[in-house]
């Protein structure tokens, strides 16, 4: 996904409650008032319930794609390895020898609006 398309995607969030959930988790939740796309980061800054702005920064995701008012940020491995056994073991090896993984590491998180989820 090129840039401009996220950004599209993005902009269709602005001055939204979302949730931000992995697996079956919410990870943070607010209104987006902000976003900035910088290098390989995605930078949100939110508005808290309890009315604070708070900063919460992502890795572009290796695919985004969007369904109704969800957006998918999917982190998969195998969007990396395409199912290639060599890349599949490098990858493997690697992340073996990496102590704490992120949440996000061949995973898929999902950005979805709260408003539509409370009517």
């Amino acid at each position: 996904m090129n840039e401009i398309q996220t950004d599209y995607f993005l902009k269709t969030m602005l001055q939204r409650d979302v949730q931000f959930v992995v697996g079956t988790k919410v990870i943070k939740e607010g209104k987006i008032v902000v976003f900035n796309i910088k290098d390989f980061y995605i930078s949100f800054v939110l508005t808290t319930k309890k009315n604070q702005n708070k900063t919460y920064e992502i890795p572009l995701p290796f695919n985004i794609y969007q369904k109704d008012t969800t957006l998918y940020f999917d982190y998969t491995l195998s969007k990396v390895h395409r199912e290639s056994a060599v890349m599949k073991h490098l990858i493997n090896s690697v992340s073996k020898s990496i102590g704490k993984k992120s949440k996000l590491f061949d995973n898929m998180m999902i950005i979805r609006v709260e408003d539509v989820l409370n009517k």
